[in-house]
């Protein structure tokens, strides 16, 4: 891109008044860098003050804030097939209504993208907050031993950094894009790219915060969300398989790696893993996102 690259930002949001002023602040506050700010579009379902919240910042924000709110809780996917259309702008970046962004992310993105014009997909870098009670310690150290598994694996592992939370896409690709109905949206994004031979980057230095399940009951639904997995209705098998390469043996050795760095809380977290793939073993299987509220609030009082 020989002139200055145009951003936009799209967040889908479902009920997300508890963080959507702090995910807008972080995104109004980034860092300057060589780019133009074109917008920033909420997608806000559901019968909360999202949509009010968000309106309300946009009134004096410097960077155009446009609202589209529906009632009705329609899926994620669903939100961004309304989006893709009105797509404008060089560079689309895409975060989720319960993320924080560091404050030179979208900075790092667009200069990544300028440094490798053959990159088409950037994915994140998702950090997990610090734990406040004991399944979020047990979460964390799971985060640890599975980061660990993605860096020694490198590229091999892109597929696992493909991470909805945040990412970015050229505008003339994510413009042409129409999910089917999955909740991996991310995922589906991934291996579309993948499948059109497009290159995926994954850069460390573009961040979002996160907080994960602080209960052992939003612990369990977000093991069935991860058992949920239905692209093999939309995508080859080897195509699949090719991107799958993180296995059970990878797994063990991570949890045995940090097994004398912090033994009770691998110990636990061991248990947690397999009671959470028993369970999800045999839940059912439809595409709800079935919510946690512990992601819903990042700054704790």
């Amino acid at each position: 891109m020989n002139k200055i690259p145009t951003v936009e930002v799209v967040i889908p949001a479902y009920n997300e008044e508890k963080n959507i002023k702090v995910l807008l602040s972080s995104i109004l506050n980034q860092k300057n860098g060589s780019f133009l700010f074109k917008k920033i579009t909420v997608m806000a379902d559901g019968t909360d003050n999202t949509a009010n919240f968000a309106k309300e910042i946009g009134k004096n924000s410097s960077i155009p804030i446009t609202v589209i709110h529906n009632p009705e809780r329609r899926g994620k996917y669903v939100a961004l097939n309304q989006y893709f259309p009105l797509v404008e702008s060089d560079i689309v970046i895409h975060c989720d209504g319960d993320v924080l962004l560091k404050d030179d992310a979208v900075k790092v993105i667009v200069e990544n993208f300028e440094k490798y014009p053959n990159v088409t997909m950037i994915w994140a870098k998702c950090v997990l907050l610090p734990p406040l009670n004991y399944i979020e310690r047990v979460n964390y150290v799971g985060y640890e031993i599975f980061s660990s598994i993605r860096n020694r694996l490198g590229e091999k592992a892109m597929k696992y950094y493909a991470c909805g939370r945040l990412y970015a896409a050229r505008g003339d690709f994510y413009k042409t894009i129409n999910i089917k109905p999955i909740i991996e949206e991310d995922a589906y994004v991934f291996y579309l790219s993948a499948e059109k031979y497009l290159k995926s980057l994954y850069v460390d230095k573009a961040i979002a915060f996160y907080r994960g399940a602080g209960s052992l009951k939003e612990y369990l639904i977000q093991a069935k969300r991860v058992r949920l997995n239905s692209l093999s209705k939309y995508f080859d098998k080897e195509l699949l398989k090719k991107w799958e390469s993180i296995k059970f043996t990878d797994m063990a050795m991570g949890a045995l790696s940090f097994l004398p760095k912090n033994p009770f809380y691998v110990i636990s977290y061991v248990f947690l893993w397999i009671f959470g793939f028993i369970v999800s073993k045999f839940s059912s299987t439809d595409i709800n996102w079935y919510m946690i509220s512990s992601s819903k609030t990042l700054i704790k009082e």
